[in-house]
């Protein structure tokens, strides 16, 4: 049921894609805006539905095949997840969004002192450089942190081990 409901998720998806080129390829031709593209006529509309079910059709062709590499991915995440504590993972996770909120509140600043282009782009880019900074911090604060603890925790354990020695001896 799930593989139905993805493969009509992906025939809606491929459907979008097919009338947005449609849209682009009309600009092109017609050297409107995108604001300007309008179906008026049969043919045009003709069109753009053959647009919509051909692309459609094309993602759900193909929709199988990235069923089984997504099962792949997941299994790949999976695997290299098991190992992984929920801790360490959460950590992470607010590290991320941490990073985030850092350069939402430096994009903010210079929001009105460039076109919007380069704002967008110089956006992204923070977006993406700071989450990286707050992933790679987090984790590295959780391995610190692991170390410390492992090592209390290894002293804790010689300290019972030698004690129990010591009790053995002792009998």
């Amino acid at each position: 049921m799930i593989k139905k409901l993805y493969a009509v998720l992906l025939f809606i998806i491929g459907g979008i894609i097919g009338s947005l080129l449609f849209c682009a390829l009309q600009m092109k031709l017609k050297d409107i805006s995108f604001n300007e593209v309008v179906v008026t006529s049969v043919a045009d509309f003709s069109i753009l539905a053959l647009f919509v079910i051909i692309f459609g059709l094309i993602f759900r062709i193909f929709a199988p095949a990235l069923i089984n590499k997504q099962k792949k991915a997941a299994s790949y995440i999976e695997h290299d997840l098991k190992d992984v504590s929920i801790d360490a993972i959460l950590i992470d996770a607010i590290g991320v969004v941490i990073g985030l909120v850092v350069a939402l509140i430096i994009s903010m600043s210079y929001r009105s002192l460039l076109p919007p282009l380069w704002y967008s782009v110089i956006t992204i880019t923070l977006y993406f450089v700071f989450g990286f900074f707050g992933f790679v911090v987090a984790s590295a604060k959780v391995k610190g942190h692991r170390k410390i603890l492992d090592s209390r925790a290894l002293r804790s354990h010689e300290k019972i081990n030698s004690g129990t020695l010591k009790l053995l001896i002792r009998a």
